[in-house]
């Protein structure tokens, strides 16, 4: 999505991120059965993870779940960065981490917020 956004003008880029996410993400989540909305994300998650073959709305629901949660994640960067920096930052840090990393030991999910402190100083 913002590899297509950043290739548009920046008036554009803005409405087409809106329509994606609204389209995309925001659609599919209030599709979902009530049992499904009420369900954590974390739960919700390992369930998709057993049942994807049989009930697909888990997976499409954590999938868009988890692509709004990006979204704020990035909303919430740019804000405090006065847009200097955003959600990709982090991921590129953790991804450099990885490469120098990867043979020795993996990260924990403890690390992981670390990575998007040390790209963008926001917490």
């Amino acid at each position: 999505m913002d590899a297509m956004a950043r290739a548009l003008p920046l008036n554009e880029s803005y409405e087409y991120r809106q329509y994606f996410i609204k389209n995309r993400f925001e659609y599919k989540v209030n599709l979902a059965p009530l049992f499904i909305k009420q369900m954590p994300l974390p739960y919700l998650s390992m369930i998709a993870s057993s049942l994807f073959s049989i009930d697909v709305r888990t997976t499409i629901n954590v999938n868009s779940r988890g692509a709004l949660m990006a979204k704020d994640m990035d909303e919430l960067i740019q804000l405090k960065t006065q847009k200097q920096k955003s959600l990709r930052d982090g991921i590129i840090d953790m991804l450099n981490w990885s490469e120098s990393n990867s043979y020795i030991i993996p990260f924990t999910m403890e690390q992981f917020p670390q990575f998007f402190m040390n790209a963008t100083n926001v917490d």
